[in-house]
């Protein structure tokens, strides 16, 4: 699973939208949106807030974390191909 699905999968357990949880972090649903969508682009700090403010848990954050690496290693990959290709 990608890691933006599992924040958005997060974000539903606690029944908040991109609106009421853009505003929790001070900032727009459109913006919230795009972080959201593209995780892999979104700044360490700003994802370290979302994390924070979903409150998850130890086992939530591993599962995000090893989301995020298949990502990672995923787009590591896509960009090797386009240096060589």
């Amino acid at each position: 699973m990608h890691s933006s699905n599992v924040l958005k999968g997060f974000r539903g357990k606690r029944l908040l939208t991109q609106e009421n949880f853009a505003t929790q972090l001070g900032m727009s649903r459109q913006n919230y949106n795009i972080c959201e969508n593209d995780i892999l682009h979104c700044e360490l700090d700003l994802i370290m807030k979302i994390l924070s403010n979903l409150k998850i848990s130890e086992t939530e954050l591993s599962e995000f974390l090893n989301a995020f690496k298949r990502d990672y290693l995923s787009y590591e990959l896509k960009f090797q191909e386009q240096e060589t290709g």
